[in-house]
């Protein structure tokens, strides 16, 4: 079991701040349960590690990591 601060953590690096769909990809499946719900409020409530997957491409292909940290 992670401890919060561990997922929060690779969630932002690993799924949000990663380049490599690969890689996020992975990392996703590591972190989120298929039934997961990202909450956004433009845009509704997103389920499943496919929404997940494509929300992250979405933020990274427009912030650099370094933006997503301030």
């Amino acid at each position: 079991m992670s401890s919060i601060a561990t997922l929060l953590t690779r969630n932002l690096h690993d799924v949000f701040g990663e380049n490599d769909p690969a890689r996020r990809r992975a990392a996703n499946d590591e972190i989120f349960t298929e039934d997961c719900v990202f909450y956004d409020p433009t845009a509704g409530a997103p389920r499943g590690r496919d929404a997940i997957d494509r929300v992250a491409g979405a933020i990274r292909a427009t912030h650099s990591l370094e933006e997503l940290l301030t």
